[in-house]
């Protein structure tokens, strides 16, 4: 009776996980990632060279995240992405104003997740994704030697498919902690599109370049998400 009771509880105990990946469980959460850049000065000994300071700068990015499982271990889900990104530095001519650069991130994505137990509480995972990305950004150029006005604006457009592996652990019953390797194999298409002021006798114009790329391991992004699973 007793090997009875312990087995019971043993099988309840992998029924309450497996259930968070179970036909009609819901799950939410997202990931949060930041590349922190710390200010660098660049000493030098030559005669008559002053110091050179590099500011810090962060890069972020939030995506939310839905998904539901449609069977046992495979959901389908919706993600949204909002971040923004370093692009460059630009100084004035007299070196005593200094500007960085970002570009805002926009993207929203379709999933299908496929969730393989290794054991109770740690599964594998492969995810097929879809992915709509826009990003910006307005260039600064020198405007007499101490001021700066807004130069070229760059808007781009992306439309990619990629394939991303992980391993979610459950911490506890319905949370589970996500680390996933992001574009492992992915193919994108993308469009640039500058718009280029006017400048004295040139009148303003827009350039625009479309181009495509895939690659296999040279976009992987370690990222670390945290979910609540809601089952039925």
């Amino acid at each position: 009776m007793k090997m009875f009771a312990v087995a019971g509880i043993a099988a309840g105990t992998v029924f309450s996980v497996n259930a968070q990946v179970s036909s009609g469980t819901m799950m939410f959460g997202g990931s949060l990632g930041a590349d922190i850049t710390m200010e660098k000065t660049t000493k030098s000994t030559a005669v008559g060279a002053s110091d050179v300071k590099m500011p810090g700068h962060t890069n972020w990015n939030f995506s939310p995240t839905f998904g539901y499982f449609v069977s046992d271990g495979l959901a389908l889900g919706l993600k949204l992405s909002v971040g923004s990104s370093f692009v460059k530095m630009v100084t004035t001519t007299d070196k005593k104003t200094t500007e960085h650069i970002s570009e805002s991130l926009l993207g929203v994505g379709l999933f299908v997740r496929k969730y393989m137990a290794v054991t109770d509480k740690v599964y594998l995972h492969g995810q097929l994704g879809f992915d709509y990305t826009s990003s910006s950004y307005t260039d600064r150029d020198n405007d007499g030697a101490d001021k700066l006005k807004d130069g070229d604006k760059v808007t781009e457009t992306s439309l990619g498919i990629n394939i991303t592996p992980g391993l979610t652990y459950f911490v506890a019953p319905s949370w589970g902690l996500d680390f996933s390797l992001n574009n492992i194999i992915s193919y994108n298409t993308n469009t640039t599109k500058t718009e280029v002021p006017a400048a004295g006798p040139v009148s303003a114009y827009t350039n625009e370049t479309t181009g495509g790329s895939f690659s296999i391991g040279a976009g992987l992004t370690p990222t670390l998400g945290l979910y609540y699973y809601l089952g039925k």
